[in-house]
């Protein structure tokens, strides 16, 4: 329906005009066979007539268009329609009789016909086809600013979701970089050959970051990417205290998520992990399909404490693009479960 819609705005005046009176002038032939077809003079004064038609009204797009442009209110609009299109039926009657006695023989000139009552009846019985040729006009004129806008809109609100989306996802990479960079700080000091590997590492991360500037979505093996980059980082400051492993279905490898969603849920995982557990803990990142839904879960060994705390700037961003990104159609949750924290994301597959 949508994109029937879409075809019927992207119509240009011409092409409404050329299919309005080819059907109007099929249904006339249809109805009245017998008059149109008694003389060859009847065919051309039909051709001659939706000729003129055809050309007033061309005549009445450039009388409506500016009077469209002033915004007026309806019942003027309805009533100058009414009095143009009254003129427009003089004026086609008008050109008609000149020619008219010459192809149906009757008894009658342009100067010596008769305008009387009767002459006034023709006139005003005739005037519909301008009425409402005039009543279609506004409407889909209307219509199609109207689609215009609607679009313009949803542009509109398109770019600044982008923009925000992007301004968000830029506020998590200072934020990444600003840890690692203390943990490159403090590994000079105690195995300056692991800082170098770590700088190493992490360059080659923001190299990553690069690529995906001006994405806000990713197929999710480039997503599982970003994460064993950030991992690596990360093992090489913690060593055995961290453990991680990343599972996913093939199936839904080439699905799009969020750019760098998963990064900083799995940063506080191992941030709060580590805390709880200064010993090490172990990671299990998950990337399923769950019926109309895509899973990513983030599983560490530790103990979960104020699971309603989410001021830190990694959580709170990762809740603020899912807002703008997927307006509350999709699932967030954390809990405990023997030993076992685990925080879910639900996103609604479109593809």
């Amino acid at each position: 329906m949508n994109k029937l819609k879409l075809k019927y705005s992207e119509l240009t005046f011409w092409q409404y005009q050329c299919i309005g009176f080819l059907l109007f002038f099929v249904n006339d032939i249809l109805r009245s066979l017998e008059f149109w077809f008694s003389t060859t003079g009847s065919i051309i004064y039909m051709i001659y007539t939706y000729s003129i038609f055809f050309c007033i009204t061309i005549l009445l797009r450039y009388v409506y268009r500016p009077l469209y442009n002033l915004k007026k209110p309806m019942l003027l609009y309805f009533f100058l329609i009414c009095g143009i299109s009254f003129i427009s039926s003089a004026l086609s009657w008008e050109l008609r009789i000149i020619v008219r006695p010459i192809l149906i023989d009757e008894q009658y000139t342009w100067l010596t016909y008769k305008r009387n009552f009767d002459y006034l009846t023709v006139i005003l019985t005739s005037s519909w086809i301008f009425f409402v040729w005039s009543i279609l006009y506004f409407n889909i004129k209307y219509w199609k600013d109207l689609v215009a806008e609607i679009d313009r809109s949803k542009a509109s609100l398109l770019l600044a979701t982008k923009a925000q989306l992007q301004m968000l996802r830029y506020q998590i990479n200072p934020h990444f970089l600003f840890n690692s960079l203390n943990s490159i700080k403090a590994l000079t000091y105690e195995n300056p050959e692991q800082a170098g590997i770590m700088l190493t590492e992490l360059s080659e991360f923001l190299r990553t970051t690069l690529c995906y500037n001006d994405k806000v979505f990713v197929p999710i093996k480039e997503e599982i990417e970003i994460i064993e980059k950030y991992l690596s980082i990360e093992k090489i400051r913690f060593e055995e205290r961290l453990n991680y492993k990343i599972n996913y279905d093939k199936k839904i490898l080439e699905k799009e998520i969020l750019c760098f969603i998963t990064q900083p849920i799995v940063e506080n995982a191992i941030k709060h992990g580590l805390t709880n557990n200064p010993a090490g803990i172990d990671i299990n990142i998950n990337f399923t399909k769950i019926e109309d839904y895509l899973s990513i879960e983030i599983e560490n060994t530790g103990v979960l404490k104020d699971p309603d705390n989410s001021n830190g700037t990694g959580l709170k961003n990762v809740m603020e693009r899912l807002d703008n990104a997927y307006s509350k159609q999709y699932i967030f949750c954390i809990n405990e479960d023997n030993g076992v924290v685990k925080i879910r994301l639900l996103i609604p597959d479109k593809s």
